[in-house]
């Protein structure tokens, strides 16, 4: 039931959207924007609702105990300088 009241309200704003554009002025790009929609809507709005739910976690030192310098150079590594 879920699935279904969010494609519902995913129906709704994507209607709403297209007659602003349309009442602004933009119809002409409808087709531009229809498929800009497709392309964000479906497997990168999931990404993007991943990406929400599990936060980025910081790893401050490597499985040995070695501390890792932010972009991810271990102290002592010679590409660090």
């Amino acid at each position: 039931m879920r699935i279904a009241h969010r494609r519902r309200k995913e129906e709704l704003v994507a209607n709403a959207l297209q007659e602003a554009v349309a009442r602004h002025g933009g119809a002409w790009a409808s087709e531009h924007l229809a498929a800009y929609g497709e392309l964000t809507g479906g497997e990168m709005m999931e990404h993007g609702e991943l990406a929400n739910r599990h936060k980025p976690v910081l790893h401050s030192f490597d499985r040995y105990g070695r501390r890792i310098a932010p972009g991810g150079i271990r102290d002592g590594d010679p590409r660090r300088r």
